[in-house]
């Protein structure tokens, strides 16, 4: 199992928390995101509540749902991200 850091949990907390929101505000239920993601209403709702073994694919799928898909352009690019050293052994 992945051994996730305090800071990466409490951030897919805060993830799930803000998915349940946004899901709310669509007046949508925990079934009815599910169905349009491909999933089951009991994985969506561990993603609601932060698993950490939730595909990262559904992740950006709801994200396109939400319309909120361009956040993760960011996400690792050149300028983000130091370059590893790699080392000749």
């Amino acid at each position: 199992m992945l051994k996730l850091e305090q800071s990466e949990k409490e951030l897919l907390k805060i993830l799930g928390k803000r998915l349940k929101a946004a899901r709310k505000a669509k007046k949508a239920t925990q079934t009815q995101f599910g169905n349009n993601l491909g999933i089951t209403r009991q994985t969506y709702s561990k993603m609601e509540n932060g698993d950490p073994a939730i595909d990262v694919g559904y992740w950006l799928r709801v994200s396109a749902i939400l319309d909120k898909l361009e956040a993760w352009e960011s996400v690792l690019t050149e300028n983000s991200v130091e370059p590893a050293v790699i080392h000749a052994g």
